[in-house]
């Protein structure tokens, strides 16, 4: 009987220690773009220890930006898997990923939120960061079609959600987000109040109020008149206002490769307007 057990034991640990080496996500990452691929697919016998996986990699990653990069990388990996799935004709999977992958898209978005609101992060990490989280709102269309109406509003928020983090991590007040976090809110929960209290032009602490009532996103823009493309809107103006002046500074310093960077930012921003207007 003692000797079942340590098989059982060495059996269990060789299962994480081998998952570890061999079940990371696969991606590819540049200043431009996070792509993940599908890797294992939900359809698989393997697929359980991959998910385990994640959850230890997760675990054992104690520095907050791999963290956030780790948690794109997952939600981006469900996308990949979504779309492998809607390929092979596979539909009966895809509600489920879509769930998985907005849970996992709040998850990068506080996670990002707590990077960038320490004082000593660079404007640059901000940068990157806010340039990843909002590419990991990509999808492929056709996914949509697969989806239950709950499921595709839910993908619908939750990339509205994700956009609005993304458009005002950079100008975040790194005092104010101390006091709100004293108060139990959570970073990037404390992003979308600031973001809907100059959309609605109320103050931070009357929107506060209602999250604390346990009302989310969506529901507290309803509760002062709005929705939630409405607080998108205005963080993608304010995005917009900033993409284009550093636009202009860059325009004066002959910085090319700047230039096209900004320039295709803005080219986003006004395909993001579009889509959600």
């Amino acid at each position: 009987m003692k000797s079942s057990n340590n098989r059982g034991k060495i059996f269990v640990t060789a299962v994480l220690a081998g998952s570890l080496l061999v079940g990371s996500p696969a991606y590819a990452e540049s200043d431009e773009q996070l792509d993940v691929s599908a890797g294992t697919t939900p359809d698989s016998v393997f697929y359980t220890i991959d998910q385990l996986n994640e959850r230890l990699q997760l675990s054992i990653t104690s520095d907050d930006e791999k963290k956030a990069d780790l948690l794109l990388a997952y939600a981006q990996e469900r996308l990949s898997e979504s779309n492998e799935m809607v390929q092979q004709g596979k539909d009966e999977y895809v509600n489920k990923l879509i769930d998985q992958y907005t849970e996992t898209l709040s998850k990068a978005e506080d996670q990002i939120a707590k990077v960038v609101s320490s004082n000593d992060v660079s404007k640059e990490t901000k940068q990157k960061f806010a340039e990843k989280l909002d590419r990991a709102t990509d999808y492929n269309k056709d996914i949509e079609e697969k989806l239950d109406e709950k499921t595709q509003l839910m993908l619908k928020e939750k990339r509205i959600e994700a956009k609005v983090v993304a458009s005002l991590i950079e100008g975040l007040d790194v005092e104010s987000v101390r006091k709100m976090r004293e108060s139990g809110f959570g970073f990037g929960e404390i992003v979308k109040i600031q973001a809907i209290a100059k959309a609605s032009g109320k103050t931070v602490d009357e929107i506060a109020s209602y999250a604390e009532q346990g009302k989310d996103f969506a529901a507290i823009s309803q509760s002062v008149g709005l929705k939630s493309t409405d607080v998108l809107a205005k963080s993608l103006e304010e995005k917009e206002e900033k993409l284009e002046k550093a636009l202009e500074e860059a325009e004066e310093l002959g910085n090319k490769e700047m230039i096209e960077k900004l320039t295709n930012a803005l080219e986003r921003t006004e395909r993001d307007k579009e889509e959600f207007k």
